[in-house]
């Protein structure tokens, strides 16, 4: 058992909500799944779903140690092409520039990195990084039908743009949102997701120099008044301890907002009127 008696799921046994492998943990009284929501939100990020009844301890699977992975993330993305960007570019609405700047490339199966039964044989990849040194460690796929998963093996990190750094980042969610910020003429490094990346962020922001940020938070409010996307840029606040700002787009993400006609100069005017501020 790990984290005061919840233990993560796996392939042998996976989320009882969303039935998936990764993400979600177990406890004694129900499942914190970070993917299907309840009535019961998490202050640290995913939904609480009880048991009918609380499980005795015995009755929790028991997980073989797990063998290190032997990926290398790095080695793996360079053996895979990145021509033809701009199909991708022009499928998600964002200048292949801002593609090429984030290193992506086109992953082609192999074995062990994913089903062959649940996805299809090619996919476009995203480096991870860590933000000490920029090290790739992981790659995030994504279907040309929009579906995303990483690489097995694969570390949670940044999507960082070998790019000059600028004095204010933006850090919005996910590698497309992030190349169009870049397609914007803004600077940026994308999170891996609306609840997570805060400490790497931190270490990143002040090894290349950034002073300031704008926290891109997904227009997602929930009908159940959650507001996942708003409640995460208010927790990376917290997190990085530098100035920022929240702005969140008037469409579903950045990216619809490019789509849409916006532009830097429309963020740039509502940011005026922001406060900026270090949150506590």
């Amino acid at each position: 058992m790990t984290m005061k008696g919840w233990i993560p799921v796996s392939k042998q046994h996976p989320c009882p909500i969303c039935k998936k492998p990764d993400w979600c943990m177990i406890g004694l009284k129900g499942t914190l799944c970070n993917r299907v929501e309840s009535r019961y939100r998490l202050p640290g990020g995913g939904w609480f779903h009880p048991f009918e009844a609380p499980r005795q301890l015995e009755t929790f699977p028991v997980h073989r140690e797990r063998l290190k992975p032997t990926l290398n993330p790095a080695e793996l993305l360079a053996s895979w092409p990145s021509d033809g960007l701009q199909t991708l570019a022009t499928s998600l609405g964002v200048s292949e520039h801002s593609l090429a700047s984030l290193g992506a490339s086109r992953a082609f199966w192999r074995a062990g990195l994913w089903s062959l039964a649940h996805w299809p044989s090619s996919a476009w990849a995203f480096p991870m990084r860590d933000g000490g040194n920029g090290d790739v460690v992981g790659i995030r796929l994504r279907s040309d039908d929009g579906r995303k998963w990483a690489v097995a093996g694969s570390r949670a990190g940044l999507f960082i743009p070998s790019l000059t750094p600028q004095r204010i980042a933006f850090l919005p969610e996910g590698p497309t949102s992030t190349a169009a910020a870049l397609t914007l003429g803004l600077y940026a490094i994308g999170r891996p997701s609306c609840s997570s990346g805060g400490s790497e962020i931190k270490i990143a922001l002040r090894r290349l120099g950034v002073r300031a940020a704008v926290i891109v938070a997904d227009n997602d409010d929930k009908p159940n008044g959650l507001r996942p996307g708003f409640d995460g840029a208010v927790k990376l606040a917290k997190e990085i301890g530098i100035k920022c700002v929240i702005w969140t787009p008037p469409t579903k993400d950045l990216r619809d907002f490019l789509i849409a006609g916006g532009t830097a100069q429309m963020i740039n005017d509502q940011l005026k009127n922001f406060v900026w501020k270090v949150y506590r």
